[in-house]
């Protein structure tokens, strides 16, 4: 009788577990997605990590923890989880496409190409994987290859804004600014908050002379990324070659103010300030990129500029060697260099200057030298 109760007791519990293991593996798997969309990865790394420990053939359960381990900037351990997701299930093409990206992130170009193939093997209408591979081909200088895989991300996928921003930016490295415009457009038509986009958009229209179109551009990018310091710097540049030269400072400081060591703009509002004849301003401001970058030569070139115009000629000489000796070729510090040595009666080193600076492109030396160097 004893036997007969063990035995049944035994098979009530094998009746009973089976089904609560199955419940809570779901349970946990579920909670964990759900933790995973919330961007809380430290508790979907927990209930990821409850799960495998319960049951360590979960499929997806190996995928789903990669990508928080990845977004806790765990890519070695994200790479582990992925291997392993695939040994479980080698037909899952997103476990590849995730695995690439990662790969990707380390830099490791040739194996994030690998995964992208093997996902659009898996999925030929992969449109995502598409996008992907050819962010990869992009990266290794393969703007063709890239430009195809963006079409074909498009083609699976109209509503892509990603494709289209990534396709857009190609076409705008390339000068092709009217197709370039096109990508950017339907970029923010799908995602009227591509903050990316604006900024890219406000740039082809700043060099297509669309002053208005870019301001209103950068502006948008702005309200949408308020905290992206270089946004302020495209802002005030734009600001500055339209002779804003007030609000491109202002744009500059607000760089600085959420970047203090961004060396751009430093130089940018060094030269609004020395056009705005503050030379004290701008010398302190290349002073400051000089800091930070002991080699930046157009920063010595312009500080040697403002030097000039408070009579420190022996600075300005210091500073236009600088430029030379770190750029040999810098033909606008060579035709400054030949300004003050003018003004010291140097005319052989001035006129040396001179002609070094043509041969090396510098335009519009005003005919009164060449007289002069007769």
């Amino acid at each position: 009788m004893k036997n007969k109760i063990a035995g049944f007791l035994f098979l009530f519990t094998i009746i009973i577990t089976i089904p609560l293991k199955a419940q809570t593996t779901k349970d946990l798997f579920d909670k964990g997605f759900g933790l995973l969309m919330k961007g809380d990865y430290i508790a979907a790394l927990y209930e990821y990590n409850s799960l495998i420990q319960l049951d360590s053939s979960y499929q997806k359960a190996y995928n789903n923890r990669g990508i928080v381990k990845s977004k806790l900037n765990d890519n070695t351990g994200a790479i582990e989880d992925f291997n392993k997701e695939i040994s479980l299930n080698p037909k899952e093409a997103v476990t590849y496409f995730n695995r690439g990206k990662v790969k990707k992130t380390q830099l490791d170009f040739k194996g994030a190409m690998a995964d992208f193939d093997k996902a659009i093997e898996l999925d030929s209408a992969y449109s995502n994987a598409y996008c992907n591979r050819g962010n990869v081909r992009n990266e290794i200088k393969d703007t063709t290859g890239a430009l195809e895989d963006y079409e074909k991300a498009i083609l699976y996928n109209p509503g892509n804004a990603l494709a289209y921003f990534n396709r857009g930016n190609i076409r705008k490295n390339r000068k092709d600014f009217m197709n370039a415009l096109n990508d950017l457009d339907k970029a923010i038509d799908l995602d009227s908050n591509y903050s990316d986009a604006y900024c890219d958009r406000g740039a082809i229209r700043a060099e297509l002379n669309d002053y208005p179109g870019s301001l209103a551009d950068f502006n948008k990018a702005i309200l949408l990324s308020e905290k992206n310091s270089k946004l302020y710097i495209l802002r005030g540049i734009v600001k500055k070659n339209n002779k804003d030269y007030t609000g491109a400072i202002k744009d500059f400081n607000k760089a600085i103010e959420l970047n203090p060591n961004y060396i751009e703009a430093y130089f940018n509002r060094g030269n609004c300030k020395r056009t705005l004849k503050d030379y004290l301003g701008a010398i302190e401001d290349y002073n400051n990129a000089i800091y930070l970058d002991s080699e930046y030569s157009e920063a010595y070139c312009n500080r040697g500029s403002a030097k000039y115009e408070l009579n420190n000629y022996t600075g300005a000489m210091i500073d236009f060697n600088r430029a030379i000796e770190f750029v040999p070729t810098y033909a606008k510090a060579y035709y400054f260099r030949g300004i003050l040595k003018n003004k010291l009666k140097d005319k052989e080193g001035s006129c040396s200057d001179f002609k070094q600076a043509e041969q090396l492109g510098h335009k519009n030396i005003p005919q009164s030298v060449w007289e002069y160097c007769k």
